[in-house]
């Protein structure tokens, strides 16, 4: 004050401020405090606040004459904050100033109020925003697909009052399965889970209301659409090899030697069920409890898994970003690594004996519809797209530049073939085979310029049938005044021949090289 200054309202810090614990830093109001949410409860203070009035008529304690009642937002703070870092309630209680007993009591009450508040966060999409995940899927080549479907572990302490058997995975880890839906904007659109470990992938889709819904033909109500060789689906979902295909569910075809069809399917199909790799990625990322190994509530923990899958699509609406620093960590011999999402790869494809012909001519059907995808690009020769930025798309190119390597491998099967048997039976005319014909036509070549430069010589020209054969100039009667034009004549009918061959020999090889491109064909 006695240079002149003002003090600012929100001061500035420039060293981390030492208080009483979390809660009393996420309380100041300064410069600071939106990197400090972000870090302790992964959101912003306006996304917090927003929540915390949500919230507050479900959590809001009566005043009694014993102790002033935790307030609202100081019991989501603390619930969030659990979640976020994993850490356990001896110690995170300790930075809230609050007892081991009223963090219990905060995580339940919390886990409830957003079940009860946010009921609808957490459905199958309709009107307007089921129209943009189709489109969004429509996109990536799969019409009228609804989502991605997969399963992810959550690594937990032996429970106490339940056989640890059925708990353990294949990894010899105990866990529980939770069942996952997915769109391609990383929102979740179904949620199941609570069944141990051990269980398999199909087994938990079968034991899931996703799984009646589907069946019973609630799930999947848009109108059909019509796929290649009459196929029509009225939506479906994409798996991975853990479950069996089936009318509701795509799966990629495996296998070592596959068909290019066969491949690009797979690659378009893994490319989009990317998406679940990304929202468990998000979700364990940002909510380490289920990252890691923790002594948990068996009656709870569903409850609480999908009470954060709440704040997951909370977050996303928000558009909070996601720091992808928090898909690694540095494991106990100080090598950075990547987080284990829990995701389980099947051994060995689920067997196929239960899936329908439907089923399987379905994925045929969306195989074929890419094929067609790309000869409708060669027939239309659309000119490469930009995308938002004004930048060129080069995945299109590359589709294209795809596209017409295998239609000009497709034009050269049928033509191939017969321009080689025709180069062969040519070359089998002449004795020694085609060095021996390449060898005649350079002596043909050589005799016509030396009888070319004799000048204005009269008479006759005599070629021995064993060096000419049939490249013979044709009968001498057909020149009147025989003075060179035999000679002009001879040249312009070699050089086509050998200007054919020549095509034909190096677009033969080309073709067998598979560099040939369609503006060489043309």
């Amino acid at each position: 004050m006695g240079c002149g200054g003002f003090p600012r309202v929100t001061p500035r810090w420039w060293v981390k401020r030492r208080t009483g614990g979390t809660w009393e830093d996420l309380r100041q109001c300064d410069d600071a405090t939106d990197n400090y949410f972000k870090e302790k409860l992964r959101m912003s203070p306006h996304v917090f606040r927003e929540i915390a009035e949500t919230l507050s008529q479900l959590l809001q304690r009566r005043v009694t004459f014993y102790r002033v009642p935790l307030q609202p937002d100081h019991i989501i703070a603390y619930a969030l904050y659990r979640w976020a870092t994993g850490e356990t309630y001896d110690s995170g209680t300790c930075s809230f100033v609050i007892g081991r007993a009223s963090g219990i009591t905060a995580v339940r009450d919390v886990t409830a109020a957003l079940l009860t508040a946010y009921p609808d966060q957490i459905s199958w999409p309709t009107g307007l925003q089921k129209a943009v995940v189709l489109r969004a899927f429509a996109d990536k080549g799969f019409p009228n697909c609804h989502g991605c479907i997969d399963c992810t572990h959550i690594y937990i302490d032996k429970p106490a009052n339940a056989n640890g058997e059925d708990y353990c995975d294949r990894r010899r880890r105990f866990s529980v399965q939770a069942q996952v839906v997915v769109d391609m904007n990383l929102r979740v659109l179904d949620v199941f889970v609570g069944y141990p470990g051990s269980v398999h992938d199909m087994r938990m889709l079968n034991l899931s209301s996703l799984w009646v819904r589907a069946e019973s033909g609630q799930l999947f109500t848009r109108p059909h659409v019509m796929l290649p060789f009459g196929v029509r689906t009225n939506g479906y979902l994409l798996g991975d090899n853990g479950y069996p295909q089936s009318e509701w569910i795509v799966i990629p075809y495996g296998g070592l030697a596959q068909h290019p069809t066969e491949a690009r399917f797979d690659n378009k199909q893994k490319t989009a069920r990317g998406a679940v790799e990304r929202v468990f990625g998000r979700l364990k990322g940002m909510w380490r409890l289920f990252l890691r190994t923790h002594k948990c509530n068996m009656d709870s923990l569903p409850q609480q898994f999908v009470a954060v899958r709440i704040l997951h699509n909370i977050l996303i609406d928000a558009g909070v970003p996601f720091d992808d620093n928090l898909l690694w960590e540095v494991g106990p011999d100080g090598v950075r690594r990547r987080v284990d999402l829990g995701m389980h790869q099947p051994l060995r494809p689920v067997c196929m004996e239960s899936s329908t012909g439907d089923a399987l001519i379905l994925r045929d059907a969306l195989a074929e519809r890419m094929i067609a995808q790309i000869r409708t690009l060669i027939m239309e020769d659309v000119s490469p797209t930009e995308d938002l930025d004004g930048e060129q798309d080069d995945d299109h190119d590359a589709l294209r530049h795809y596209a017409n390597t295998c239609a000009v491998c497709e034009s050269w099967d049928s033509e191939k073939e017969t321009a080689r048997a025709g180069v062969v039976l040519e070359c089998e005319e002449y004795e020694g085979g085609a060095e021996g014909r390449w060898g005649k036509l350079m002596a043909l070549s050589n005799q016509v310029e030396d009888e070319s430069a004799v000048g204005e010589g009269k008479g006759e020209r005599d070629y021995d049938d064993d060096d000419a054969g049939e490249w013979e100039v044709g009968d001498k009667s057909g020149f009147d005044d025989g003075e060179g034009e035999y000679a002009t004549y001879d040249t312009a009918k070699w050089e086509g021949e050998w200007g054919l061959v020549a095509t034909v020999e190096m677009a033969a090889a080309a073709t067998a090289t598979g560099t040939t491109t369609r503006g060489e064909v043309e």
